[in-house]
Formats: structure tokens, C-alpha cells, sequence
């Protein structure tokens, strides 16, 4: 089992009032699984995603890391486990403008202590399996939304990480761009990647082997 959660509690306080988002989420996701997760705005899919991202730290519940309990592990710790086996794509790309795509692709091996030609060589493989080789050397200004969506997606494969977690990955991109994101995926699982994703759009979930439903900060 790579990702295995019990009773994931979390929520905000929003000027006087105290708000439940998530209230006992139990998720199991085998290694080499392609889990999509949906639910409307609001119900804490994001939430999910950055708590099994060790981005978030639970009010309450566990998680599991592939047997590590990362809940217990200290700040530190959990930086080198989302520098080295987490990859994130989101919905915004979140590429540095001022950098060309080897360099946006590149910065995970900031974090790792990576050799810079060790990083170089892995950055440039991931940029390959995306099919971006002929825009290493471009800014993300000179990228379509679609080449924009793949060079994350590459930064995110870059580290070879145990688990891929996708928020809303086509969520800004056109009808044809999607699919071009969703054969990559597809791929990706084919060739033994673990995906969860995060989407409001059934077409999108279908792409997934299982789809899960969270509603009332449960899932279904």
C-alpha cells in the first residue's frame, strides 16, 4: 500500500466561525493506481491533495507514506520527501516566467542536493517523455497553455517520485490541450506511475481506474 489515510480531520476558522472541511477521510491507494477524485467546490478535494502532499498537517487522522507515518516526521523531514517523492501538478502551472523550461524543470534538485550535471541529465529525460525537447530553451510567456501544462507535468517527473498528485490538471486548458494532458497521464499510468487526481469533470475522472466521491468531507 503506498497511500493509506485514517480519519483525516481539517478545517478553518473563518473570522468567528470554525469551518469542517474534511471530517474522516480513509483513503487506500495501492502503488501503480490511478485514483481521481471528485466532488463540488469546496469539499475539500484541494484540502485532500495538499495533505497527502505534506503540504498540509491534519488536525487529526493518520497517513501513511509507504509505511512511513508522515504526520510524525518534522518540518524538515517532510520538505525531503516532497523534494524527492511527491510530484505536484496544479491547475496554474506555477512556472518561474523569467526561466526557460530546462531551468523551471530543474528547480526540484534545488532542494535534493542533486549534482548539477547529474540534475541537468534527469531534467532533460523528463522534459523528453513529455515531448517538450524542442522547447527546452523557451520561456513559459512563449509556451501555449497545453506546452505550459507538460513542462510542470516534466518537473514533476523529473525526481522520479513514488506518487503524482494532479489538481485540476486540464482545469485551464482547451478541449484539445486536455486530451493531449489526459493521453500523458494515461501513459504515465500505463508505465507503472501512482496518480491521484484531483477534477470536478466526470470525462476527465474517467480516464482514472477508480473514481472516488468526496462529499460532506467524506469519501464516497
Amino acid at each position: 500500500m503506498l497511500v493509506s489515510t485514517a480519519g483525516l480531520q481539517h478545517g478553518y476558522r473563518r473570522g468567528p466561525h470554525a469551518v469542517e472541511v474534511l471530517r474522516g477521510v480513509d483513503l487506500e491507494v495501492d502503488a501503480g493506481e490511478f485514483v481521481a477524485i471528485m466532488g463540488p467546490s469546496g469539499s475539500g478535494k484541494s484540502t485532500l491533495l495538499h495533505i497527502l502532499g505534506c503540504l498540509v498537517r491534519p488536525l487529526a487522522g493518520s497517513y501513511l507514506l509507504a509505511g512511513t507515518d508522515v504526520l510524525s516526521l518534522p518540518e524538515k523531514e517532510l520538505a525531503a520527501i516532497r523534494a524527492s517523492r511527491i510530484g505536484f501538478v496544479f491547475q496554474m502551472f506555477h512556472l518561474l516566467p523569467a526561466l526557460d523550461v530546462l531551468r523551471n524543470v530543474s528547480l526540484p534538485f534545488l532542494y535534493n542536493g542533486i549534482a548539477p550535471d547529474r540534475a541537468r541529465r534527469l531534467a532533460l529525460a523528463a522534459i523528453g517523455r513529455v515531448g517538450l525537447a524542442h522547447r527546452v530553451d523557451h520561456r513559459p510567456c512563449e509556451l501555449s497553455g497545453g506546452e505550459m501544462q507538460r513542462a510542470a507535468i516534466a518537473r514533476a517527473l523529473a525526481v522520479e517520485p513514488e506518487l503524482i498528485l494532479a489538481d485540476e490538471p486540464t482545469g485551464n486548458l482547451d478541449a484539445a490541450s486536455s486530451g493531449e494532458i489526459l493521453e500523458l497521464f494515461a501513459r504515465l499510468h500505463r508505465s507503472g506511475r501512482t496518480i491521484i487526481m484531483v477534477t470536478h469533470d466526470p470525462a476527465v475522472a474517467a480516464m482514472a481506474q477508480r473514481i472516488l466521491r468526496l462529499e460532506d468531507g467524506r469519501l464516497a
